[in-house]
């Protein structure tokens, strides 16, 4: 396991290294619980959302944003991303 001071103290080495864009972080306890972390994408331009998680209300990219992420890595797994945010918002 690598703690979020581990990621942040490493982000430019896992960007560089690995061609990493988000770090996921999961819950021990249960791994079906995965909290997505962007490490390559300034985020002062995007447009967070409010998602109700718990009872609790956590700041989320909006879809709009994280297709236009997604679609600018061109990884295999983000242009299926892409496809199936997509169908969402049909």
């Amino acid at each position: 396991p690598v703690t979020a001071a581990e990621v942040f103290r490493f982000r430019e080495e896992y960007i560089r290294n690995r061609n990493l864009l988000a770090w996921s972080f999961a819950n021990p306890s249960n791994p079906a619980e995965i909290v997505d972390v962007l490490i390559a994408e300034n985020l002062a331009d995007c447009r967070p959302v409010k998602m109700a998680v718990k009872g609790r209300s956590l700041p989320v990219v909006s879809r709009d944003d994280l297709i236009r992420m997604k679609s600018a890595s061109g990884r295999p797994q983000d242009v299926e991303d892409v496809a199936a945010l997509k169908r969402l918002e049909s």
